[in-house]
């Protein structure tokens, strides 16, 4: 993989994560969220910031240095909204982030990429009970 695709892929990885922290870490604010739901959003918001250090500093080595940029929330209201729009968010970036381990040359990233695959698919699968436990 070019340093060039490499840049492009880190910068759009943190902007994925970085509105994941950002949105799992207020949505637990809402206090007509279970006690249960708040504190899986805590642990997510908490992990993707794990996410987010790696690719900074995957992008500070290739020289460039990380920006934030937000995209605008999600507008959703009810639980099921919340739910559905971070089931639809993790499967994108699951997509997202695994069209690109198979293309990276460096394989120490690439093992680290693979770990945070796997924990986007365990967000996926705790959104999913959460899913039918409201249904």
């Amino acid at each position: 993989m070019s340093a060039k695709s490499a840049i492009s892929f880190l910068k759009k990885a943190i902007k994925l994560e970085y509105n994941d922290v950002f949105l799992y870490h207020k949505e637990k604010q809402n206090a007509a969220l279970s006690d249960k739901v708040r504190g899986v959003f805590e642990a997510f918001g908490n992990q993707e910031i794990t996410h987010l250090d790696l690719f900074s500093i995957e992008l500070k080595k290739l020289a460039d240095e990380p920006t934030i940029e937000l995209a605008p929330p999600s507008g959703a209201k009810s639980l099921r909204e919340i739910l559905f729009y971070h089931k639809a968010s993790e499967e994108n970036t699951i997509a997202f982030y695994e069209a690109f381990a198979e293309v990276f040359d460096d394989e120490d990233f690439k093992k680290k990429l693979l770990k945070v695959i796997s924990d986007e698919k365990t967000h996926l699968h705790i959104l999913e009970k959460l899913i039918k436990e409201i249904r």
